[in-house]
């Protein structure tokens, strides 16, 4: 069983009957495409989530669910790499946070379809039988005990490990992903009608700052280059810790570029020697 996608210190529900619901259509993998990375409360305990008839017999689909009591007390129950069911329904498409100019790349791939089964103004986000908001990246749900109050501190911790982690696993796995406000996404701006307080009413008890700033603290020192003479064409890559990362859209070099600068340009030869293939 392929350890990819499947976070090491944390509790894995892995396995038939164990796993998800996920994918489109059920059970089907590796089609997540993150481009965000979207934070819940669970509205209840942890010990609920982690039940896996519980999962399956509500429809529950999510990537993490992080506790509040004790720092390590992380469950995973889907891959990264799987399409979750936690993130996908906008409760009034006129209320979807456009400001987000990742949420807005997103709405301009799909369309926008009904579900009346929901609440009457409820719409998916989809491309074909797929749910982009489900596939555009991992969501990680928050023990909240019922309360909307300030984060205690093992839930920051806990949190800001899952968010390294995600960190280290798109390294790995050579995924072009910015760290930046954006990338960073409540419920709340997805669906500002019925999920209005998660992770916290419109943000105000979510610690995103602390959050972002753990996983750009290896970017900091990040250089953009531009490589003319690659054997695919014209490409650039992020020099940071570990080996070079392919830029892989214009939007992401977009981004990298307002953070870190302009691209400086390199060569093959040398681009080789730090790692890239």
């Amino acid at each position: 069983m392929s350890d990819r996608g499947w976070c090491s210190f944390a509790r894995q529900h892995r396995g038939p009957g164990r796993e998800g619901p996920f994918g489109y259509p059920a059970g089907a993998r590796n089609q997540a495409r993150p481009v965000i990375v979207v934070s819940h409360r669970m509205g209840g305990h942890k010990r609920t989530l982690d039940d896996d008839q519980w999962r399956h017999d509500n429809w529950v689909g999510v990537t993490f669910g992080v506790g509040r009591y004790k720092v390590g007390d992380i469950d995973q129950y889907c891959s990264v790499w799987d399409a979750h069911w936690g993130n996908g329904i906008a409760g009034a498409v006129p209320k979807y946070d456009r400001a987000n100019v990742r949420l807005a790349a997103l709405e301009k791939k799909g369309t926008w379809n009904p579900r009346p089964q929901y609440s009457p103004q409820a719409h998916s986000l989809d491309s074909g039988v797929m749910n982009l908001l489900n596939a555009s990246g991992p969501c990680i749900e928050h023990e909240d005990a019922t309360k909307d109050e300030p984060w205690p501190e093992p839930l920051v911790q806990n949190s800001i490990m899952v968010h390294q982690w995600i960190d280290e696993e798109f390294k790995r796995e050579g995924w072009p992903f910015t760290w930046n406000a954006d990338a960073l996404v409540g419920h709340f701006q997805i669906d500002a009608v019925n999920r209005l307080s998660c992770p916290s009413y419109m943000g105000k008890y979510w610690p995103k700052a602390r959050i972002l700033a753990s996983v750009k603290k290896e970017e900091e020192d990040m250089t953009i280059v531009a490589c003319a003479d690659s054997p695919h064409g014209f490409q650039n890559w992020a020099l940071g810790s570990g080996n070079p990362r392919l830029i892989g859209s214009a939007a992401e070099l977009t981004e990298a570029v307002k953070l870190f600068g302009p691209a400086k340009p390199i060569s093959w030869g040398l681009l080789k020697t730090l790692g890239a293939t």
